[in-house]
């Protein structure tokens, strides 16, 4: 099985941008580019301590979710 990492940084300022990103890279709705669901980690930027370890069937709304640009309420079915 192969999986790809990402590690990065942003900033309340980019978080539009990403979510751009997400739908383009991995949509759910689509058959090209990764796959829509995935592990995710949050951690702190300043000392490297993991804040938050998940799974998330759709990327894109997750991190919509953590980023409080949508509810769990308004997301439709499992996230």
């Amino acid at each position: 099985m192969f999986g790809t990492v990402v590690k990065e940084k942003y900033s309340i300022y980019e978080v539009g941008k990403i979510v751009d990103y997400l739908d383009d890279v991995c949509c759910p709705n689509d058959a090209i580019g990764w796959s829509s669901s995935g592990i995710y980690c949050f951690w702190d930027v300043y000392t490297n301590e993991i804040l938050y370890i998940g799974l998330a069937i759709d990327l894109k709304i997750r991190f919509m979710q953590h980023n409080g640009l949508t509810s769990i309420a308004d997301s439709p079915g499992p996230i």
